[in-house]
């Protein structure tokens, strides 16, 4: 039986090194990225690089989710090893106290998959996937632009992730392949689960809790999602109620992508139809992440906001000659990713793979004017209404500025957006004494 286009897609971007300069033609042609890249303003290879910030996906791992009335796929524990990259580290908090609480890794750890690896771990292919990523950055921003030296020196290098074990041990693996060997201790920072930006923080900002909710609230309003729910459920013999809600197909694509992703079987049943789950479940999951259209600004706001005003907080420090790291790495999720994407204006609801990239880079030109070019994975983008891909970091401001929000702004929606009146736990929890008293993080860490 022939397989439908997705499996050889999601085969493919899986499989591949990673969604940069290996196999760019390719990739290009399987996800139709949004712009293709246009010969108009001003030329960036004419101007000095002087400072990029790269968002980038984890590479493969283990399933988080798993689809219902069908058998587990085996997940041996050798799959996901020990990371043998940049084993000389420490993870702190963002100003450089203990490491906080691992809330999110802890919930993976609370049951094993079928053959003994834990659910969300980075696989030996994910180690791959992103050393390639590395390697590749090397190349575009050392061996090319000679943004910084060739050795790690963090005065140069600015590194975050979440909190979690598959983007730090994907940031692990980039800077080895942006590296190679690091001699000295390497310092990771995180943030608490409370003051985390770098993904859709449901579980602490009470607003973007209830965007999500509301969005999988009304998939079924999705064109086409409920016709392809009911069909998936039927498939799988599976029945709501008795507490089981609707079978959510981003669920479903999550089990799938890992099993094609480490060569498991997939089941036979579901394969005529996994160019149709994976459409459904990417819209799904961007209406989840971004908000239902009645909602959008603020879900994207909420989504996307802090790490817009972030970024461009960077940029400026370092142009102001108040910091000298020029190449900013962010080790993060696919659902960071398109929030960011979608208030840029450049997502092509395809859903982010392994190891993508998205670059904010700053150029200067011999007037010294400030540029901006942006890239996802590898391709060059337009912002919408934008002069050409190549543009001055004012009109990049200002393409921004909608939804781009410091902290203080970021905080006063979750409060004020998120519910007409404190919950009874939020009461006996003192949340709003909480919120009030919270130390604000410097947004540049």
């Amino acid at each position: 039986m022939q397989r439908p286009s997705i499996y050889k897609k999601t085969l493919f971007y899986l499989g591949s090194a990673v969604c940069g300069a290996y196999g760019m033609k390719l990739i290009a042609q399987n996800f139709t990225l949004t712009v293709q890249a246009q010969e108009v303003g001003p030329n960036h290879n004419d101007m000095k690089l002087k400072n990029v910030h790269i968002l980038f996906r984890h590479g493969a791992r283990t399933p988080i989710k798993l689809t219902p009335n069908v058998p587990e796929a085996t997940y041996d524990k050798s799959l996901t090893p020990e990371c043998p990259y940049v084993k000389n580290y420490k993870i702190t908090y963002l100003d450089g106290g203990p490491r906080p609480d691992t809330t999110i890794e802890d919930t993976y750890r609370k049951k094993q998959l079928q053959g003994g690896a834990y659910p969300g771990q980075l696989s030996t292919l994910g180690f791959d996937q992103m050393v390639a990523l590395g390697m590749t950055l090397r190349k575009r921003y050392i061996e090319k632009h000679g943004l910084v030296e060739s050795e790690y020196r963090p005065d140069q290098v600015f590194i975050r992730s979440s909190n979690i074990a598959r983007t730090i041990d994907s940031l692990r693996c980039v800077m080895a392949g942006v590296f190679g060997e690091i001699k000295d201790k390497v310092t990771i920072p995180v943030a608490n689960l409370d003051d985390e930006i770098l993904f859709p923080n449901h579980h602490f900002c009470i607003a973007i809790r209830l965007v999500h909710r509301r969005g999988w609230k009304h998939a079924d309003e999705i064109e086409g999602y409920r016709d392809t729910r009911f069909k998936i459920e039927k498939i799988l013999d599976y029945v709501e109620g008795e507490g089981k809600g609707p079978v959510k197909m981003n669920e479903v694509r999550d089990d799938l992508v890992a099993r094609i992703a480490h060569g498991l079987q997939v089941p036979e049943k579901l394969l005529p139809y996994l160019d149709e789950i994976d459409k459904m479940a990417t819209l799904s999951a961007k209406q989840a992440l971004c908000g239902t259209p009645q909602e959008r600004d603020l879900g994207l706001k909420l989504a996307a906001g802090p790490i817009l005003h972030m970024l461009e907080e960077r940029i400026d420090n370092v142009l102001d000659g108040k910091s000298s790291q020029r190449l900013c790495l962010y080790s993060v999720h696919d659902s960071s990713l398109v929030p960011v994407l979608v208030a840029l204006g450049i997502y092509d609801d395809k859903w982010p793979p392994y190891a993508a990239d998205l670059c904010i880079e700053v150029y200067e030109d011999q007037q010294g004017t400030h540029w901006i070019r942006v890239t996802y994975c590898g391709n060059e983008q337009t912002l919408p209404g934008c002069s050409g891909p190549v543009i001055t970091l004012e009109e990049y401001k200002k393409a921004t500025s909608n939804y781009s929000i410091p902290m203080q702004t970021y905080w006063h929606l979750c409060d004020n957006e998120g519910q007409e009146k404190p919950s009874l736990l939020d009461r006996l929890l003192g949340r709003k004494k909480k919120v009030e008293e919270r130390r604000l993080v410097p947004e540049g860490m």
